[in-house]
């Protein structure tokens, strides 16, 4: 995970050398993302709950660290005149819904309604299995005796 994220950080400096080659590997992580996310609300259902909350927020930490740089990317790659910061600048922008760039606007505005779109279904999924589990917890665990008067 934190390989593929070093990863898309390296493609994302490269992209403007290699845009369509950065765009289709983009792509290709974005949509095993994608994946993850429905194994994760589909084998839950399969596979019980999750093992540990901790890896679960830190694999949420880098999934979103993945689509922002991932739609940076895009970016560069619809927008050659993008620099590397704009680009990552944008993509965070646009994850927090904070504004649209003006240069996204102009010229990338289906990304940034399909970056919006993956954001909010990441958000989704996670609050959707973290949140779900938390009343489940407390079933698991044995009752405490009561005190003696």
């Amino acid at each position: 995970m934190v390989g593929v994220t070093v990863g898309l950080f390296l493609l994302l400096w490269f992209a403007d050398r290699w845009p369509t080659v950065s765009f289709l590997i983009a792509f290709y992580f974005l949509a095993s993302v994608i994946v993850y996310l429905l194994n994760v609300v589909l084998l839950s259902k399969v596979l019980g709950d999750i093992l540990s909350r901790e890896r679960s927020l830190i694999l949420l930490i880098l999934n979103i660290a993945q689509v922002m740089v991932i739609f940076a990317i895009f970016y560069r790659w619809k927008l050659p005149n993008l620099g590397f910061w704009e680009a990552l600048i944008d993509a965070v922008f646009v994850f927090g819904t904070v504004s649209l760039p003006l240069e996204i606007e102009r010229g990338a505005k289906p990304f940034a309604a399909f970056q919006t779109a993956i954001d909010f279904m990441l958000l989704a999924v996670f609050l959707a299995h973290f949140v779900g589990g938390l009343g489940r917890d407390k079933a698991k665990d044995p009752p405490t005796p009561a005190a003696k008067p």
